[in-house]
C-alpha cells in the first residue's frame, strides 16, 4: 500500500503514523533475464515443465540471526529450450533471500512443457519457504518486535518470555498471539468487544478495495485456524495468512486517528494477556 505520511506521534510502543491509502498505483517488478520474449503461455496442471532438479534456496547468515522467515514467490518462464528466463519477484523477502531464491532457481533442470508434441515456453508460478526448526532467544525477540506492530512493550516482554519456554518454530511463533487474542477476546467485556471490533472495522474499511476484499477472505479462515491450526494449511501457509491478515490490519488502524490508534493498541494487548493467561493456567 502506497501511504501520505500526515502526522507521527511517537509512543512507549511504537511510532503511529496516521496515513492515507493511495490506491492509483501499480505494482512495479522486474524481470531478471533477458528481455521478453512473444508466444509465452501460461502453465496449466495439463501445461507444465517437469522439473528434475530443483536447488534447495540457502539462508543467509544475516537472515537467519535476525529470524527472518516465510515464502518467497517467483513469477518464472520455463522456455522451450530448457533454460530459465525472466524471474519476477513477487513477494520476497529481506536480508539476502531474494538473491538466494534467484540463484537456486537460474540452477533448475527441467524438459520443456509440450503442446502438439513440441516444446513451448510457459510461466509459472514457483515458491521457496524459509522456516527456522527451533528459534532462540534473540530470534524470539527480533519477530516480536519486527512481526506485531500493536504490541506494547511490557506485552512484549511477557511474550518473549513465554514463548522462550515453549521452543517454537518460527511457524508456530506466528501463529500464537492470533490465538491469545481470539481466546482473549472472548473474555473482555461486552462494551469492550464492541468497541474493539468497531475500530478494526472502521480501519479496514478505509482501506483500498483490493486489500478490504484479501483482508474478509483471510478473516473468514480464522475461525477454522483458531479451532485446528494444522488441520487444512502446513505450518508455512498459516504463517503467511497470518502475517497478510495482520499487515493489512495494520495498515487499516494506521488510517485512523492517533487517538483512536492508540485504544485499539490498548484492547489489542489486553486481550493478547488475557489469552495468554488462559493458556498458563
Amino acid at each position: 500500500i502506497v501511504t501520505i505520511l500526515l502526522l507521527s506521534l511517537n509512543t512507549q510502543a511504537q511510532e503511529l503514523i496516521q496515513i492515507i491509502p493511495n490506491c492509483n498505483h501499480n505494482n512495479i517488478a522486474n524481470d531478471i533475464g533477458s528481455n521478453p520474449k512473444p508466444q509465452i503461455l501460461t502453465a496449466t496442471a495439463d501445461l507444465r515443465p517437469k522439473l528434475l532438479k530443483k536447488v534447495k534456496a540457502k539462508y543467509t547468515k544475516e537472515a537467519l540471526e535476525l529470524g527472518v522467515y516465510g515464502t518467497i514467490s517467483l513469477n518464472v518462464v520455463f522456455q522451450a529450450d530448457g533454460k530459465i528466463d525472466q524471474i519476477r519477484i513477487i513477494r520476497g523477502l529481506p536480508n539476502g533471500l531474494n538473491q538466494q531464491v534467484i540463484e537456486a532457481a537460474q540452477q533448475i533442470v527441467f524438459k520443456p512443457a509440450m503442446k502438439d508434441g513440441i516444446a513451448v515456453s510457459v510461466r509459472m508460478i514457483l515458491e521457496y519457504s524459509f522456516s527456522i526448526t527451533r528459534l532462540n532467544e534473540k530470534m524470539v525477540a527480533e519477530i516480536l518486535r519486527r512481526d506485531f506492530n500493536f504490541l506494547l512493550p511490557d506485552t512484549m516482554k511477557k511474550l518473549k518470555i513465554h514463548f522462550e519456554k515453549l521452543k517454537l518454530s518460527s511457524s508456530q511463533l506466528e501463529l500464537q498471539p492470533l490465538l491469545y487474542e481470539a481466546r482473549g477476546f472472548n473474555i473482555l467485556g461486552a462494551e469492550q468487544r464492541r468497541e474493539y471490533m468497531q475500530l478494526r472495522e472502521e480501519g479496514v474499511n478505509n482501506l483500498c478495495p483490493r486489500e478490504k476484499e484479501v483482508y474478509r477472505e483471510l478473516l473468514g479462515e480464522m475461525p477454522e485456524i483458531v479451532a485446528n491450526p494444522s488441520a487444512k494449511f502446513s505450518e508455512d501457509q498459516l504463517a503467511y495468512k497470518i502475517k497478510r491478515l495482520y499487515g493489512i490490519r495494520y495498515s487499516g488502524i494506521a488510517t485512523m486517528t492517533i487517538e483512536q490508534q492508540k485504544r485499539f493498541v490498548a484492547l489489542y494487548n489486553e486481550a493478547v494477556l488475557l489469552g495468554m493467561s488462559i493458556v498458563k493456567k
